[in-house]
């Protein structure tokens, strides 16, 4: 019988180039053998050396450790196709590593261009994308067809990255509807091989309005709006005085285009109780799309958010109250309401909603559903029997999927 040199492990280990925890891993896992001593030492084999290399050089395959025993016991043929398939992993992988470091040097080269320059954002034409929405307004969307790829969708950043979707409606309906949510180029979703179902959107080739680091504070410098608009900062100021002026100019003419945009919509309501359905559609939307822009305001100048946001909430009540005193009239709502009181009540509701989303996760209720369900408590609390008879068919007609939509109460 053929006997063989002995090495002890602390020497075996250091010839073959790896650590004694590593023999002893390979060797629990029964891929090695060792001779123990009544001293207590391992003492491995000659031999054993060349059946480690193998095992190191399925591990650098990615051949778990589990499978290594049955891979070298197979045929050659069997071997390599084994290791043929553990070679395409290892190109998907390095793909997808050569993609994020392209899209870090992208990042890179972008910054350096940028240097020296107040501009944070730029439009600029892109290849097809697809679009993984996650959110609208302050809550997840409720789709399980997003939740069966989202984690390999964002186990690819930052070759997917934040994007916001916004879709346009017409006059006739209710203000534009934004959903945050992950993006990535058609070329690297193929690149990375990166699944997709139903809930994807593929938007074609187009311009696109890209943000860098966005925040109110970056974007908004008296330099860049200049020379967007091609007069000097002079003219500007003439205009409008200071910066904080044109602000309020600005977020005031959004409100009336908002007021106009309602106006047209509810020349054709029925009664009274659907302008009120409607007008509620239009807050929700703007409530929902606005809040990190009205944060990011408050935050920055906190002057011209309480004047802003007083004119609005005033805007708010007298528009309430006018409707109010109108379903008064038409027998809708009881005579003896006190107009001023409802109005803030209401508004004040309202407010509490998007202050505290939270607040409805312990009743696995959305924020959306919320809105609709608080205000049609409202509304019943304060009208006639005719009244609460046209609010239920109203609201059907609204909301056929009940208010509650996919997000019932559970117990």
């Amino acid at each position: 019988m053929e006997t063989f040199k002995q090495y002890r492990i602390g020497h075996f280990a250091r010839h073959l180039g790896v650590s004694q925890s590593f023999l002893k891993h390979y060797e629990d896992a029964g891929l090695l053998e060792a001779t123990q001593r009544e001293n207590g030492y391992r003492f491995y084999e000659f031999p054993q050396a060349a059946r480690l290399l193998e095992y190191m050089r399925l591990h650098s395959y990615g051949v778990p450790i589990k499978q290594m025993k049955d891979a070298v016991s197979v045929t050659a043929d069997e071997a390599f196709d084994n290791i043929d398939h553990h070679a395409d992993e290892l190109r998907k992988t390095a793909e997808r590593l050569l993609a994020i470091v392209d899209e870090h040097d992208r990042i890179h080269t972008w910054r350096e261009a940028m240097q020296g320059k107040h501009t944070r954002w730029e439009v600029k034409p892109i290849e097809p994308i697809y679009f993984l929405p996650h959110t609208s307004g302050q809550d997840f969307l409720e789709d399980h067809r997003i939740y069966e790829i989202l984690h390999d969708w964002c186990e690819e950043m930052p070759v997917t990255k934040s994007a916001l979707l916004v879709k346009h409606h017409s006059d006739n309906e209710p203000a534009n509807t934004m959903y945050w949510g992950l993006c990535v180029t058609e070329s690297n979703l193929r690149r990375c091989g990166i699944p997709t179902n139903d809930a994807v959107l593929v938007i074609p080739k187009t311009l696109a309005f890209v943000f860098h680091f966005y925040d109110v504070e970056d974007v908004f410098r008296m330099d860049d709006i200049a020379s967007r608009l091609g007069v000097s900062k002079r003219t500007i100021y003439e205009l409008f005085g200071d910066r904080e002026s044109l602000i309020v100019e600005c977020v005031r003419h959004f409100y009336a285009s908002q007021d106009e945009k309602h106006d047209r919509r509810v020349a054709s309501a029925r009664n009274v109780i659907e302008e009120f359905i409607l007008l509620l559609e239009d807050w929700e939307n703007m409530m929902m799309t606005n809040i990190n822009f009205m944060s990011d305001l408050k935050r920055f100048y906190p002057a011209v958010f309480e004047r802003v946001y007083s004119e609005i909430r005033q805007r708010g009540q007298e528009r309430l109250k006018g409707s109010l005193k109108k379903g008064i009239d038409e027998g809708l709502f009881f005579p003896e309401l006190n107009l001023d009181f409802t109005a803030v009540a209401l508004m004040a509701s309202i407010n509490t909603i998007f202050a505290s989303p939270s607040v409805y996760d312990e009743v696995h209720v959305s924020v959306s559903d919320a809105f609709k369900y608080i205000t049609m408590c409202f509304f019943r609390g304060i009208s006639t029997k005719e009244g609460i008879h046209i609010i239920d068919d109203t609201f059907r007609k609204h909301f056929p999927g009940g208010l509650f939509g996919q997000n019932k109460v559970r117990a």
